[in-house]
């Protein structure tokens, strides 16, 4: 069953029940305004038709933090106290990994109901976990210099045999293929400006580009790591980026106010200018939604908008 992870993953942006309710009135808005721009109709009520969007619901007694996608069947909703949940549309698996909000779980490996993940925690770092039929056993954690494990892993995306990691200290490199092989630092580097080494220095989200790139959205610019050769350059320098994504052909940055469409190599398309500050973005069919923490702007062509107060 594919889950629609883009619509789901707003839920996880908001820590009380008023943020989530102004969410969930956004994004009914959004389907049904996206419908009617994709499609070109009106929706109306029959008494023997009844449409559904085919997503799956749950209730949680805990705060969502996170949702991380298991491919197109499976997802792991991170709570904000340290326990993951695993859902593949039939069933719901509820576990314990530690007690601080779960930013990211990234499978590496499935055998049957066995699995091996990656988390990332909020002040716990990274770690890795062998998860069975609902009982996790932690394999290994990973510390960094002047750290140790009191660090935030925000994303996780493995490539060529490396873990990289999207940290509130910065961008971290794993060699998986290494035995006993330490986290390394790859940006910022210890001769950037104004640096010092145990500084918080955000990194929030991972994008794979068909180019085998990789870009990362940091708080002072988009990352480029080519993984053949593991060079690095800056994009967008001292600009804040909230989120990217690639979608199609085309990388989608959002940096506060400002939001760039660039093809793969970086070429500048499109540059918008919004009228607030927004925190992410999702496209679904076609449709943008921005996103900050009490609004939502709406658009199909990056021209004209709709805000939802």
């Amino acid at each position: 069953m594919k889950i629609n992870n883009r619509l789901n993953c707003i839920f996880a942006l908001y820590n009380n029940v008023k943020m989530i309710r102004k969410t969930l009135i956004a994004v009914c808005l959004f389907a049904v305004i996206t419908a009617m721009l994709i499609y070109g109709f009106a929706l109306t009520s029959y008494d023997d038709k009844v449409l559904s969007l085919n997503e799956t619901e749950y209730y949680f007694n805990d705060r969502l933090a996170s949702i991380s996608s298991e491919g197109d069947s499976a997802i792991w909703i991170g709570t904000e106290f340290g326990e993951v949940c695993l859902s593949d549309g039939s069933s719901l698996q509820q576990i314990r990994l530690g007690d601080d909000r779960i930013y990211k779980v990234y499978t590496e490996h499935k055998d049957g109901n066995k699995r091996i993940c990656w988390v990332g925690e909020r002040n716990a770092g990274l770690a890795k976990w062998d998860i069975e039929k609902g009982t996790a056993i932690r394999m290994a954690e990973y510390g960094i210099k002047s750290k140790g494990v009191h660090y935030s892993v925000y994303d996780i995306e493995i490539a060529q045999g490396k873990l990289f990691a999207a940290t509130s200290q910065g961008v971290f490199v794993l060699d998986l293929l290494q035995k006993n092989a330490q986290l390394k630092m790859i940006y910022p580097q210890k001769e950037e400006k104004n640096y010092k080494v145990g500084e918080p220095f955000v990194a929030k989200k991972i994008v794979k580009l068909p180019t085998d790139d990789i870009l990362i959205a940091t708080q002072k610019g988009v990352l480029h790591i080519n993984l053949h050769t593991m060079q690095t350059r800056v994009t967008h320098q001292d600009e804040v980026i909230n989120d990217i994504s690639l979608i199609g052909k085309n990388v989608n940055i959002l940096a506060g106010d400002r939001f760039y469409v660039e093809n793969i190599r970086g070429d500048l398309k499109q540059k918008v200018q919004l009228d607030f500050h927004a925190n992410v973005f999702y496209n679904v069919g076609g449709a943008y939604c921005f996103l900050d923490n009490s609004q939502a702007m709406l658009s199909r062509d990056l021209e004209h908008f709709f805000t939802i107060p």
